[in-house]
């Protein structure tokens, strides 16, 4: 990642990125972001900025700062099915993260009806559980070691319980599949950057990375997502910074506020199941 510009065309402003990749290639990133100047660029920025900060004394929870992530050893056990664990610091160079909002440490359920929301459903699971239990549904990102020498920041949500606690509900895998494995719930407790609550009138979401994820490796971010948007193609790196300024900037940028979010209710079918 060599620099942000700033292009004037039909009366819009593009943020474009000039990638270490194909110069001539145009991806939905760029064409997805229009500002009608570089002041409404800035604008945008502060105001997601300021709300993501506000949101963090509303969602509350113990954090643990930037500098005791490096500390912090990831299961790796909930991607691979083994029982190695890796230090953070050994893998990524917390700095260059730490303008995110500090993390706090989610434990999975277990076992039980809570253990068992559907695979790849985290939002509804979690916005089922928060109108039949109460609590609050949290957006942010689940952290956990990535490919042995990466950590992928994955969009998700969590439930925080009527008791404070934050849990994760959403098993892992497919349904369906049993390749790479068959749902489960995770193993271990990982760490999870708040973002947002759930709510009714308002939702800030990453809309422009859905499906796409963010890997971390040293002080390098990676943007990754399907080949020609098609799952069945497998993955590409589609952006990659190294500088934290313009990562920072991109960040904020990609995140978009809804509204009138479309939320789950109490007839749909139930994502959980009991157990025995």
């Amino acid at each position: 990642m060599k620099g942000l510009n700033g292009n004037v065309g039909n009366g819009k402003y593009h943020m474009t990125v000039r990638m270490k990749l194909k110069n001539d290639e145009k991806s939905d990133f760029v064409k997805s972001k229009r500002f009608s100047s570089r002041s409404e660029v800035t604008q945008h920025l502060r105001r997601i900025k300021n709300l993501i900060n506000s949101q963090q004394g509303l969602i509350g929870g113990e954090r643990l700062s930037w500098e005791k992530v490096k500390e912090f050893k990831l299961d790796q056990e909930q991607v691979l099915g083994n029982q190695h664990m890796f230090r953070v610091g050994n893998i990524v160079d917390t700095s260059f993260l730490n303008f995110l909002p500090k993390p706090v440490v989610v434990s999975p359920r277990k076992e039980g009806l809570t253990s068992t929301g559907r695979p790849q459903q985290c939002h509804k699971n979690v916005e089922e559980l928060v109108l039949k239990y109460g609590g609050e549904g949290i957006y942010g990102f689940e952290l956990f070691q990535y490919m042995n020498s990466s950590i992928k920041l994955n969009y998700h949500s969590v439930w925080k319980t009527p008791e404070g606690k934050f849990v994760d509900v959403t098993q892992m895998g497919y349904e369906g599949r049993d390749y790479p494995f068959h749902p489960r719930p995770r193993k271990g407790d990982y760490l999870f950057v708040p973002i947002s609550k759930h709510s009714d009138d308002l939702e800030i979401d990453f809309g422009l990375m859905k499906g796409e994820g963010m890997i971390v490796s040293g002080n390098t971010v990676s943007l990754i997502g399907f080949i020609d948007n098609n799952e069945e193609n497998g993955l590409e790196v589609k952006y990659k910074f190294d500088n934290r300024s313009h990562f920072q900037k991109v960040f904020y940028i990609c995140f978009d506020l809804n509204y009138s979010p479309e939320k789950r209710t109490l007839e749909e079918e139930s994502n959980f199941r009991m157990v025995g």
